[in-house]
């Protein structure tokens, strides 16, 4: 799956735009705080949604925002490497093409659908690289 991205380049709009694509795609979105992982909503991630009617008010209001994804919802599975941590792609065997967004702290994450029904699941693969399955 792609995101698509709008023909305007400033960063509000792809954002929103991205933001849109992956709610289209069944993913539950939300507005965080630019540079940080702290939710825009007052509940958190349990606001986030696929309503793209409330994805467009959102970002209206907050056009700076980046896109938090409610990932078991979602019905994903996250692979997070953070380079801080020594986590590296090359510390995993080779995985299929799939989303990747790049960190605020020069990692990145890969999403990937969860399985069902879906193993329990460890949270460290390696060292700076964890599995987010919930939340």
């Amino acid at each position: 799956m792609s995101a698509q991205t709008s023909s305007r380049i400033d960063g509000q709009t792809v954002a929103a735009d991205y933001a849109e694509a992956y709610a289209r795609n069944g993913w539950y979105v939300l507005p965080v705080h630019p540079g940080a992982k702290r939710p825009q909503t007052r509940h958190g991630h349990k606001e986030a949604t696929r309503d793209l009617g409330k994805i467009r008010a959102w970002w209206k209001r907050t056009p700076h925002a980046n896109v938090g994804v409610a990932v078991e919802p979602s019905g994903l599975i996250v692979v997070d490497i953070d380079p801080r941590n020594g986590g590296t792609l090359d510390a995993l065997p080779t995985l299929p093409p799939t989303v990747t967004a790049r960190t605020g702290g020069g990692g990145l994450h890969l999403f990937f659908r969860r399985p069902t029904p879906c193993p329990r699941l460890p949270g460290k693969l390696a060292p700076g690289i964890d599995l987010k399955s919930d939340g």
